[in-house]
């Protein structure tokens, strides 16, 4: 078991989450009442940026315990079980009158009950609309560093190796160079050893941090779904 959790959430030494690439709604109810959920992507795409919004009316107590619960529920994504992540979500609750009352505590049995309603709403709403989901891939910031003879060489293994456009050179003095780039972070794994191999040790990679997330388009997000199933059968 834990060695397809670990992989699962260390795909290929890289840490993907899920996000959402359509907006959808759903609505749930049960004998403890109704709830309307409407999910909506969120273009900032970092790794705890989730929004939830509580219908007004909802007493102070009880909304706070909604989001904590939903948030709690997006734990596991319908693509490989990873933490959904960049989205905004608007909650719509209609339950009994007690969750419009602003009480100071809420029955530890009526907060089980909520707590139980909402999580098998969200999973229901997410199994639903599972077509919706795309990975999110880490876009890391790489830093690399050397004497200034070795910087055609780094820019060029770069151009090859990663081939994407975002990137600056710049030179310190006449001796130093500064290589600067945001790029998925899975193209960057195996690439200081290369990199110093390519240049003797006379240039390094300083940092390699990761700042944000971006959706991956859907045909590879599916194909490497695919391949994530296939490796652990």
């Amino acid at each position: 078991f834990r060695s397809k959790q670990w992989y699962q959430r260390r795909v290929r030494g890289v840490n993907y989450l899920e996000t959402i690439s359509e907006p959808f709604s759903h609505s749930y109810s049960s004998s403890f009442g109704s709830v309307h959920l409407e999910f909506q992507g969120n273009p900032r795409l970092r790794e705890n940026d989730v929004r939830v919004s509580v219908t007004d009316g909802v007493g102070i107590e009880a909304k706070e315990f909604i989001v904590s619960t939903i948030l709690s529920s997006l734990s596991f994504g319908p693509m490989i079980g990873h933490r959904v992540i960049g989205s905004l979500i608007y909650v719509r609750l209609d339950t009994d009158t007690f969750l419009r009352q602003q009480k100071k505590k809420l029955p530890a049995e009526t907060l089980k009950d909520l707590k139980r309603f909402l999580s098998t709403a969200v999973r229901e709403t997410i199994k639903v609309n599972k077509s919706n989901f795309v990975l999110a891939e880490p876009i890391a910031h790489l830093e690399v560093t050397g004497q200034v003879d070795y910087a055609p060489a780094v820019l060029s293994h770069y151009s090859s190796t990663i081939a994407l456009p975002n990137f600056q050179l710049s030179y310190e003095g006449e001796r130093e160079f500064r290589f600067e780039a945001e790029c998925p972070l899975s193209k960057l794994l195996g690439y200081p050893s290369r990199l110093g191999k390519l240049t003797k040790g006379r240039a390094a990679v300083t940092r390699i941090e990761v700042g944000q997330y971006l959706p991956m388009e859907m045909a590879a997000s599916q194909k490497l779904v695919q391949d994530i199933k296939l490796d652990l059968l």
